[in-house]
């Protein structure tokens, strides 16, 4: 659990999922619903590190 807020913190969300459990909050990506907003935030970083990944693949090839 800690690693998701650690990662939604360095994208700008602050640790608001800690915080406002009740009140909810609006991520840069526009929606109020928290779970929503930490599936956007972990489809984000598993495309970034597919994409990291496909690169070192292209590299090494």
């Amino acid at each position: 659990m800690g690693l998701i807020e650690t990662i939604t913190a360095g994208l700008g969300l602050g640790n608001q999922v800690l915080g406002n459990k009740t009140s909810g909050y609006t991520p840069m990506w526009g929606t109020r619903d928290r779970d929503n907003a930490m599936l956007w935030t972990v489809l984000i970083v598993l495309m970034l590190s597919a994409l990291l990944v496909a690169l070192i693949f292209i590299r090494k090839k």
